[in-house]
């Protein structure tokens, strides 16, 4: 089958137009129309019914990817693919991870009776980023067939430049959310040794738990030391990235983790925790890959700091080839093609 002889609609809630999944879906649309496959992307402000279904569906097989669970417009849209008979793809994006299901417990619950559970039974296949959320679907007594394909990010033409400068950045990049573990760097930063170096914290969150995060640096009165500078895309993001000499993010839960494989991508070396699918920073020496908890990244912190600049551009070094040898566009956008094509063969 031809990649002008599907159309794919891709799903989302927009109601967080800066979070991980948007990220991932708006990429993911770019992506396919270099690759020739004609795609729209679907929200709740650019929906669609069976009327337009049914028209695309004259001359072209449909494939509906819904990216995520929970919302009701995400129902109403896995609802309408089954009434017409078109096959879904599904990438939950970490959203039945342990962690994920406790937060919101109760409505989660609900919505699981009500309606979650049904209809992840019925979309054709489950795309999982990594092995240790493909096991988290399964514990949870899901049957549905799984494709496991990572998540992945652009590459950049040049390796960062050797820093001997006298003060380094440690960089953090993500939600401003209690599993990504902010509460365990500021203590663990507090604990050790800092001099020479300084941590940027780049993102939003909730405004209760920034707040609590930044009372907690002024409790340590780290002011000096600990800078927050808000949400960051495009070109800001990107000089950040090559402005940083060490990324961390010490998740206490993450079904893939894009934002490593960003840092990598831009040739930094990389603490996290054992509760990201990161295992190849410890086997191809890229960072390191730590427990959950302030010892741990006191230790790790502790260790890059004492590692000198040539050593962390080599680890930085080894992050870029895991990168491009497993998770670009061109490598991954390939395998998502052949699922839509697989599963488009069967609304023909």
């Amino acid at each position: 089958m031809d990649n002008a002889e599907i159309h794919i609609f891709i799903v989302t809630d927009d109601s967080d137009s800066k979070g991980g999944v948007s990220v991932y879906v708006e990429k993911l649309y770019e992506t396919l129309v270099k690759e020739g496959v004609s795609s729209s992307l679907v929200t709740y402000k650019n929906s669609i019914n069976a009327r337009i279904i049914r028209e695309m569906l004259s001359h072209k097989s449909i494939v509906m990817h819904v990216n995520g669970l929970w919302t009701p417009f995400l129902h109403k849209m896995t609802r309408l693919a089954i009434s017409e008979s078109v096959p879904i793809l599904l990438t939950t994006h970490g959203m039945l991870d342990p962690w994920a299901l406790s937060h919101k417990y109760l409505k989660k619950k609900i919505a699981w009776y009500v309606y979650q559970k049904n209809d992840i039974s019925s979309v054709d296949i489950i795309h999982t980023t990594s092995l240790v959320e493909s096991n988290n679907v399964r514990d949870i007594g899901i049957k549905t067939p799984l494709v496991m394909i990572p998540n992945a990010v652009n590459m950049h033409s040049k390796n960062r430049i050797l820093n001997y400068r006298e003060t380094k950045v440690v960089l953090f990049l993500s939600r401003l959310h209690p599993v990504k573990g902010l509460l365990d760097l500021i203590n663990a930063w507090n604990s050790i040794d800092t001099k020479g170096w300084r941590l940027i914290i780049a993102g939003e969150g909730e405004k209760k738990y920034t707040k609590l995060i930044k009372n907690k640096v002024n409790t340590y009165h780290l002011e000096s030391e600990i800078s927050f500078i808000g949400h960051v895309s495009g070109r800001e993001k990107e000089l950040l990235y090559r402005d940083s000499d060490l990324f961390i993010l010490p998740t206490h839960s993450e079904n893939f983790g894009l934002a490593i494989a960003e840092a990598m991508s831009y040739g930094l070396p990389v603490i996290t925790t054992k509760s990201a699918p990161w295992s190849i920073i410890e086997k191809d020496d890229c960072g390191w890959w730590v427990d959950v908890g302030v010892e741990s990244l006191s230790k790790a912190l502790t260790q890059s700091f004492n590692t000198p600049v040539i050593d962390l551009q080599r680890k930085g070094e080894n992050a870029r080839k895991v990168i491009a040898n497993n998770y670009t566009w061109p490598v991954v956008i390939s395998k998502i093609v052949n699922i839509y094509k697989q599963l488009a063969s069967k609304s023909i």
